[in-house]
């Protein structure tokens, strides 16, 4: 199936993942569909359900710890949407679907059933670019 976007999350960072979501929420919002693959940290993240508490990773040097607990501070006081809420309104529109890279799994030591619940599908690279195909929305975090 053709989605309108294809995000590919591997970093697993706050940031990284909040942005990913926020487009694929808007994109859904505005009656689009979306392909997620979940990889490497990005997947441990979704593993480990570490998707409420904003845990920001400023490059070395930007912010100093205050600064940094400041900001995370600023962003529940505001409800900026955590990586769930926007994952389940993703999820809830019927345009997403999640998958996990199988390689990504295994190397991580995890195994299938830690996905239940949490993805739609497991994939490899094979299935993955064959997914892509004519997709022309492509984002990497």
């Amino acid at each position: 199936m053709n989605r309108d976007a294809v995000l590919f999350l591997q970093r697993g960072d706050w940031e990284s993942m909040h942005q990913a979501l926020s487009i694929a929420a808007a994109i859904v919002a505005a009656g689009g569909s979306v392909e997620f693959f979940f990889s490497w940290w990005a997947l441990e993240r979704l593993l480990r359900d570490d998707l409420d508490v904003p845990r920001l990773a400023p490059p070395a040097g930007l912010l100093s710890d205050e600064e940094r607990a400041a900001l995370e501070e600023h962003f529940a006081e505001k409800q900026f949407p955590s990586l769930r809420q926007l994952l389940t309104a993703c999820k809830e529109s019927g345009r997403a679907h999640l998958t996990a890279c199988s390689g990504s799994l295994a190397l991580l030591g995890r195994s299938r059933s830690e996905l239940e619940g949490k993805v739609d599908d497991l994939a490899g690279w094979s299935t993955i670019l064959e997914r892509c195909v004519g997709t022309t929305e492509r984002f990497f975090f």
